[in-house]
């Protein structure tokens, strides 16, 4: 039986063969490439309307939704499976696997001839997207040591963040005629894009990286994981539909919810009771694992579920173009980057993150309910200071729950242990988008004129909202403006909560050296 270091990882484990540096950052840079990919693909938002318009201008809007649905449905429920192959078969292939059949829905979505057939894509896709998040960050934790790992996912957790600013700037970009390499822009290049790209990422991480040939075989429980998707995907539908295509008391929605909670309890149970579970409730004994979950779900729930109002704000109280407001939330991505990288080399050579997880949270608590007290007259410049001091706390708030798990497990149960970590971020991103979404529209129709109320969704897009006699159209930026101001305030609340958490994380007594790095190769 091997021993276990006081970091949690065993002595005598394998990890991957010693790399040069130069080798390193080529790998790594193909994982990033990898998730910035997978995550672009989430936010296709600004090409619907024109993907709808070609492959079925007749019903299409109705079965819109499912076109992101079906790729984040997918992505989330697989993403426990491939944790749990990759400790059995390696993280190396099963990331080639996840890539491949990203890039191959890739190119199915990028030729579909109907909407039926590109939903189909999408499911593919999400398929590929799920293993390829969860196993970047896995990949990365066999190819260096403890003491190096803050220092490179410094500079990969950036990644959700530019996909989301960059993401509808690429969708707006692509479905205006523009010359295109050998050809000229259209929806299509949204997914064809990822064809080269994706390629590349993957010759990258297969020619590269030297990832260690033992492993032990786990059998699957295939019955947990019906539980878990299917369980997974009830609660998912019922976040994208409650309050947008269904009322929430609706029998439709109340079904899918009571058949998702029946399906969870299932796969709890099953957990306990099988041979080797898909996420073993043994992790949970361990304090970090258990204090890192919730507060990854927590930080997904606040802040994808409030930030991606700051663009409409910007539509609305300001009258930008997408384009405009998408430039103007660069200053988040900036401070993302700036505070990865610094956070990231800070935590390698102090040995420590608890503090910075504890910096963090608090600094992102207190700027997101900053954004609580804007109004239509803020100037830009002050929300831009926000914003990005904004992203820096959440930087750090971001790497610090991964970089705990990493350090706290075997490394034989890494691809379980980083699903596990990653798998509530994005279903606390869908539960918040939700949650707070309904909580947006119920606001913001109670501060509406009764005329406008029955249709308080459309009532502020832009295109509406310029049609209306100014001084409706000032009381209906008001109204959207109290509604965004409570709702970040709430995800602020939120986020004090995962700062009063990240108090209860305990670091590996020595820092995280626990285990000497293999020397670096010529």
């Amino acid at each position: 039986m091997s021993t276990t270091s006081s970091t949690g990882l065993g002595q005598d484990e394998s990890v991957a063969p010693a790399m040069s540096r130069g080798r390193i950052w080529l790998v790594f840079g193909g994982l990033m490439l990898g998730m910035l990919l997978t995550a672009l693909d989430q936010t296709v938002s600004t090409a619907m309307y024109t993907i709808v318009g070609e492959l079925d201008p007749v019903h299409g809007i109705e079965r819109l939704p499912w076109v992101v649905t079906a790729y984040l449905l997918a992505s989330v429920a697989t993403q426990p499976l491939f944790g749990r192959f990759a400790d059995s078969y390696g993280p190396k292939p099963l990331y080639l696997v996840a890539m491949g059949l990203f890039v191959a829905g890739s190119a199915w979505a990028g030729f579909a001839h109907s909407l039926t057939e590109l939903i189909a894509a999408r499911v593919v896709q999400g398929l590929g997207a799920g293993g390829a998040m969860v196993l970047a960050m896995a990949v990365t934790a066999i190819m260096l040591p403890p003491q190096d790992r803050a220092k490179y996912a410094g500079i990969g957790f950036p990644v959700m963040t530019v996909a989301n600013v960059v993401g509808p700037l690429l969708g707006g970009f692509f479905t205006q005629p523009h010359a295109f390499l050998w050809t000229s822009t259209s929806w299509r290049w949204v997914f064809l894009i990822n064809l080269p790209l994706g390629v590349l990422g993957i010759l990258l991480v297969a020619l590269l990286l030297r990832a260690p040939a033992e492993r032990t075989p786990h059998r699957i429980d295939y019955l947990g994981v019906a539980f878990l998707v299917s369980g997974t995907s009830a609660l998912l539908i019922v976040a994208q539909w409650g309050g947008k295509q269904y009322a929430w008391s609706s029998a439709t929605i109340l079904g899918f919810s009571a058949v998702g909670a029946i399906l969870i309890a299932l796969f709890v149970w099953r957990q306990g009771r099988a041979a080797e579970p898909i996420i073993p409730l043994r992790l949970f004994r361990n304090s970090t694992f258990r204090v890192a979950v919730p507060i990854s779900f927590i930080v997904g729930f606040a802040t994808f579920g409030s930030i991606i109002y700051v663009a409409l704000y910007l539509q609305v109280a300001n009258g930008l173009t997408p384009t405009e407001a998408g430039l103007n939330m660069l200053p988040m991505t900036l401070g993302m980057g700036v505070g990865s990288v610094f956070t990231g080399r800070l935590i390698s050579k102090l040995n420590r993150y608890r503090i910075f997880g504890i910096v963090g949270s608090g600094a992102a608590a207190v700027f997101l309910g900053l954004l609580g007290l804007l109004s239509p007259d803020t100037p830009l410049w002050l929300l831009g200071v926000d914003l990005f001091l904004f992203g820096v706390g959440l930087s750090q708030i971001m790497q610090v729950p991964v970089l705990a798990v990493q350090n706290s497990v075997p490394i034989t149960e890494m691809g379980t242990a980083m699903a596990g970590v990653m798998f509530p971020r994005v279903v606390g991103g869908a539960f918040g988008t939700a949650v707070l979404s309904a909580l947006l529209l119920n606001l913001l129709s109670a501060n509406l004129p009764e005329q406008l109320r029955a249709d308080a969704s459309n009532t502020v897009s832009p295109s509406v909202l310029g049609t209306l006699p100014a001084d409706l159209r000032k009381v209906v930026v008001d109204a959207f403006v109290s509604a965004t101001n409570t709702v970040f305030v709430v995800a602020a609340l939120l986020m004090v909560l995962a700062f009063l958490l990240t108090l209860l994380l305990k670091e590996p007594s020595g820092g995280l050296r626990g285990r000497p790095a293999p020397p670096p190769a010529d």
